[in-house]
C-alpha cells in the first residue's frame, strides 16, 4: 500500500510540476501579449495625436484662407450695400427708368455670379467651426451668422 501511495505521490508531483510548467508559459505569454498590447496602445495613441496635429494645421490653414475670403467677401457686400442704398427711386422718365432697370439687372447679376462663392465660403466656415473649439469656434459661429444675414439683405435689396 506504500508503494501504491508512493506511485500516487510520485505521479501527482510530476503533474504538479508540469502545472507550475505551464503556469510559468501562461505568464510568459501573458507578459508578452500584455506587452504587445501596450506598445499598440501606445502607437495607437501616438497616432491620434499626429492625426490631431495635422487637422489642426489643416484647420489653421483653412482659417486662413477663411478669414481671407470673409474679409473680401464683407467688402464686395458693403460696395453692394451701398450701391443698393444709394439707388435712386423709378424715375417717371422713360429713359431714365430704363436706364434704372438695367442697372438693377446689372446689380442682381452681379450677386447671382457672387452666390457660388458664398455657398463656398458658408461650407468652409462650417468645416472650420466643426474642426474649431472654444473661443474660435464661437467667433467663427458669429461671424458666419452676421455674413448670412448682411447677405441675405443684399439678395432682399436687389429686388
Amino acid at each position: 500500500m506504500i508503494d501504491q501511495f508512493q506511485g500516487l505521490l510520485k505521479t501527482v508531483g510530476e503533474e504538479g510540476q508540469d502545472d507550475i510548467r505551464d503556469v510559468r508559459n501562461a505568464e510568459s505569454t501573458q507578459n508578452l501579449i500584455g506587452g504587445n498590447i501596450d506598445d499598440i496602445k501606445q502607437q495607437q495613441e501616438a497616432f491620434r495625436v499626429t492625426d490631431r496635429e495635422k487637422r489642426l494645421e489643416i484647420a489653421f490653414l483653412q482659417s486662413g484662407k477663411f478669414k481671407e475670403a470673409l474679409q473680401s467677401q464683407l467688402e464686395w457686400l458693403n460696395e453692394t450695400q451701398d450701391l443698393i442704398a444709394n439707388q435712386k427711386p423709378p424715375s417717371a422718365d422713360y429713359k431714365v427708368a430704363k436706364a434704372q432697370l438695367q442697372e438693377q439687372k446689372i446689380l442682381q447679376r452681379m450677386v447671382d455670379d457672387r452666390a457660388q462663392a458664398v455657398s463656398s465660403l458658408l461650407a468652409m466656415g462650417e468645416d472650420i467651426v466643426k474642426q474649431s473649439e472654444g473661443a474660435e469656434k464661437d467667433q467663427i459661429k458669429s461671424q458666419l451668422g452676421d455674413f448670412v444675414k448682411q447677405w441675405e439683405r443684399c439678395e432682399a435689396g436687389c429686388w
